[in-house]
């Protein structure tokens, strides 16, 4: 037994010569190599693929990635990125998917038509950061029930102010609209 799982784990035959990457939009092709370094050419039962997910869930946009090997020589990588549904400033701006977890530092580059949640302090998000989430996840709930009100109609959100107080909105015209510490239903 020993020495068929000795060949099986060195042999040519179960080499990689395809990888398959799905369910990537902001993971290029080129990311994940440099993350995950060579592929083609490995033996797919002696590869690490808890390693292999491990390097590549490092890459910011990466909410989970799952490795799985297809015999007799193929590598299917299928990733869930996260999507960004606001922005947090927190001194600099970050992007906040919607489960409220600022997931990356926003660049230039990604300047998105996304609401901005605004009072909550970089230490905060730092040392209580379950805590600083459930305010963050709380702000996107009142942002998703405004949303579907017939008030939203013509009057997007453009802030979220959060406060010992309470929650604000601030429309796109600059309209307030004072939640206070109000249950906000999902």
């Amino acid at each position: 037994m020993w020495k068929g799982w000795g060949w099986a784990t060195t042999t040519e035959r179960l080499a990689v010569q395809k990888v398959r990457v799905l369910g990537n939009t902001r993971v290029t092709a080129a990311q994940v190599s440099k993350l995950g370094g060579p592929m083609v050419g490995l033996n797919l039962l002696a590869m690490d693929v808890g390693g292999l997910e491990r390097a590549l869930s490092a890459h910011p946009w990466v909410k989970s990635v799952a490795v799985s090997r297809r015999l007799p020589d193929s590598l299917v990588i299928t990733f869930t990125e996260h999507a960004p549904v606001a922005l947090v400033s927190v001194s600099d701006l970050y992007l906040v998917n919607a489960d409220g977890e600022p997931f990356k530092r926003a660049q230039p580059n990604e300047a998105m038509d996304l609401p901005l949640i605004t009072g909550i302090e970089r230490d905060a998000l730092v040392s209580r950061r379950d805590e600083t989430r459930l305010v963050i996840r709380r702000a996107l709930i009142a942002l998703d029930a405004y949303s579907r009100s017939p008030a939203s109609t013509g009057h997007a959100i453009s802030e979220v102010n959060v406060s010992d107080s309470g929650l604000t909105l601030v429309t796109t015209s600059g309209q307030e609209i004072v939640l206070g510490d109000a249950d906000v239903e999902p």
